[in-house]
């Protein structure tokens, strides 16, 4: 049973109140660098998911995160540009590029398209990464922080400078997330799916699937894009090997271990994954701090740079592929299935007994 109204919007809720309320109280640099990314996180594999919804999977979302952040740290180095006009232009060029290089295989279909797009992202990093301006192959450096532009205001506040950045951060991922939402949801969305159903019965009743596929690689191309501007001045230093093709197939992973059949799916997937992932520097920086030899053995054996964390991540990810093929979002839904299968058994059984009975 679908859920409707108030009931649909507890769990954003709940999740706005855990991000907005943990971080003033897990406030260490390495709590906050871990909020940071999993609401990075979030907004990727959401816009992922949102060309997804046309039927097509993008490989190059990594790359125009890429070009959202070495087009805000550009301007702020090289122009001096305010943080304000960076962001934002940042956002806008990545969907210039995104609209530009995925206008040539907008027509493409499934493996086709995301085979054009996989060798379109690496080109794109391989043009940075020999770009001069751009820092070349050891990266961009001394981009203005976020942090330390709001350091007045977070003293003003009472908190530390890197928090208020992550505050700044949340709320343009709120905005980013609740964009997307809407646009699923209306008219537009709706035809994206029909698109997904079939190409041939939508462009029957006078839908362009050139014109859609575009408008929904655009939008989703200038949310990461954002995320990827406020990223460079979050870092103060980008590299073009964050953006290849790894990144993406993180963001396919959060996808697809959230669950891609609701919004929320690819939420909860990054999230988790980006929790795990994270585990080994939390671990190795609570055991600098800890009486407990046993927690700084086990810190070291799972720490930063260990040979088991990639082990670990593994396990999530075969696990939720074998036992949870929808996803995480999918529980409630498979408990929900079995248990109308489980009662129409006995139901069956019943009529059974009782037409033997007679």
């Amino acid at each position: 049973m679908k859920k409707t109204g108030f009931a649909a919007s507890i769990p954003f809720i709940v999740l706005l109140v855990l991000f907005a309320g943990l971080p003033l109280v897990l406030n260490s640099r390495t709590w906050i660098d871990l909020f940071v990314t999993i609401v990075f996180n979030m907004v990727g594999a959401v816009s992922l998911r949102l060309i997804l919804l046309s039927g097509n999977l993008s490989f190059a979302q990594g790359a125009f995160m890429g070009v959202g952040a070495y087009t805000a740290g550009m301007l702020a180095v090289h122009l001096g540009l305010p943080m304000w006009l960076t962001i934002p232009l940042g956002a806008v060029m990545a969907t210039i590029i995104g609209l530009i290089t995925g206008w040539p295989f907008a027509r493409l279909k499934t493996v086709y398209f995301s085979m054009g797009t996989m060798f379109m992202g690496q080109a794109l990093m391989l043009f940075v990464s020999a770009w001069k301006k751009a820092g070349g192959a050891m990266g961009l450096s001394r981009i203005p922080a976020l942090g330390a532009a709001l350091k007045g205001v977070a003293e003003g506040i009472g908190i530390k400078n890197y928090q208020a950045a992550y505050f700044v951060i949340l709320l343009l991922a709120i905005f980013s997330l609740v964009v997307m939402y809407r646009f699923e949801h209306c008219r537009v969305g709706t035809t994206l799916r029909a698109l997904a159903q079939s190409e041939e019965v939508a462009a029957s009743i006078g839908v362009n699937p050139t014109y859609y596929r575009l408008l929904a690689v655009g939008v989703a191309c200038f949310f990461i894009g954002l995320m990827g501007g406020v990223q460079a001045h979050y870092m103060g230093t980008i590299s073009y090997s964050s953006y290849g093709m790894n990144m993406t197939l993180w963001l396919i992973m959060y996808m697809m271990i959230g669950g891609s059949g609701k919004f929320i799916g690819p939420m909860i997937g990054a999230i988790l994954i980006s929790i795990v992932q994270g585990i080994a520097n939390l671990m190795t920086s609570l055991s600098g701090s800890s009486n407990s030899a046993g927690f700084v053995a086990f810190s070291r054996w799972l720490g930063e740079n260990s040979a088991y964390t990639p082990f670990l991540t593994a396990a999530v990810l075969l696990v939720v592929a074998y036992l949870l093929p929808t996803g995480l979002v999918g529980i409630p839904d498979t408990i929900r299935e079995n248990k109308a299968k489980r009662a129409d058994k006995k139901e069956i059984a019943a009529m059974t007994q009782k037409g033997g009975e007679a």
